[in-house]
């Protein structure tokens, strides 16, 4: 990906939104698929501009194919850890049952991936829902 990353005269545009404090890796697979895409570079850089953060790929992954598609670039609020908690603590009382199986973190996260369709990087939901399981 690095060197299809150079080769394509894309690593302006890598050190550019990099810079902004997003993960290279992530910055690097998305320059890739906003390629794929036929996203042009200015509606890349106006997504990661209007980013958290925190978001998640999934929505980073929506605002593109949305700009791709010629639609308005909509973003979606990031949750706060505390809001991500108090989802989370109410997935764990509605699914107590789920503690008593085999692979309770699996259920539980699939059902919380449900109620926050996106808005939050999966391994922060993994990190919050191993300390309330506790």
């Amino acid at each position: 990906l690095a060197e299809n990353l150079l080769k394509s005269g894309k690593d302006g545009l890598f050190e550019e939104i990099a810079n902004l404090g997003f993960d290279k890796n992530l910055v690097l697979r998305i320059l890739s698929d906003a390629k794929n895409l036929g996203v042009a570079d200015k509606i890349v850089l106006e997504v990661f501009r209007k980013v958290d953060k925190r978001i998640s790929k999934e929505a980073l992954y929506n605002a593109l194919e949305t700009a791709a598609k010629g639609g308005k670039v909509s973003i979606q609020k990031s949750l706060s850890d505390q809001e991500l908690r108090k989802i989370i603590k109410e997935v764990i009382s509605k699914n107590k049952d789920a503690l008593q199986k085999n692979n309770p973190l699996g259920i539980l996260m699939g059902e919380v991936m449900k109620e926050v369709r996106g808005r939050v990087d999966g391994n922060k939901i993994v990190e919050i829902l191993k300390e309330e399981m506790k």
